[in-house]
């Protein structure tokens, strides 16, 4: 019963619950050659080895105004990142940003073997600071002080314990 309200869940947000076994060759298929589209392809490819939460809100990130994440030297923090899905795919639509996080993140071995073939497309990075984000972390840590200083937006997805940390530093530093 879970997992059958989970599939009507997931397919009324529009998520994909589960994908259908192609081949490599059937996967790249509708691409063609030439380099803006198979810059998409990858990025298609990287976005089903993520989890579809992360998926969705880098697509909110990404259509919504209060972000100006167009400009070269945009660099998004990311609070709580987990595993790193939602750096992972700013990084491939070529946004800058830092993870905060205790624990380290941990991308899969598929996502790092398409990092690597399509290095040429996503010209962007992300860091990892394993540490905890609280107001006075943000204050007197001097590494999370410097993230603070030069993001021009604060993130997170599941942030749990850090969500009013996360408020409060925004608020107090004028950052969306």
């Amino acid at each position: 019963k879970v997992d059958a309200a989970r599939k009507e869940r997931n397919s009324l947000l529009g998520f994909q619950t589960s994908l259908p076994k192609k081949s490599k060759k059937e996967r790249r298929k509708g691409c063609s050659q030439s380099r803006e589209s198979d810059s998409l392809c990858w990025i298609q490819e990287l976005r089903r080895t993520c989890a579809p939460d992360a998926v969705a809100f880098v697509d909110w990130l990404m259509k919504n105004p209060v972000f100006d994440l167009s400009s070269e030297d945009t660099m998004v923090l990311n609070i709580a990142g987990g595993k790193g899905d939602t750096s992972l795919l700013l990084s491939a639509y070529g946004i800058n940003s830092a993870i905060v996080d205790p624990r380290q993140s941990n991308i899969s071995r598929r996502q790092r073997k398409l990092l690597r073939r399509n290095k040429e497309y996503g010209n962007a990075s992300f860091t990892t600071l394993n540490s905890i984000f609280t107001v006075e972390s943000a204050k007197s840590d001097r590494d999370i002080a410097l993230l603070v200083e030069r993001c021009t937006c604060i993130i997170g997805l599941h942030p749990d314990q850090a969500t009013d940390h996360i408020v409060n530093v925004a608020v107090e530093k004028a950052i969306p």
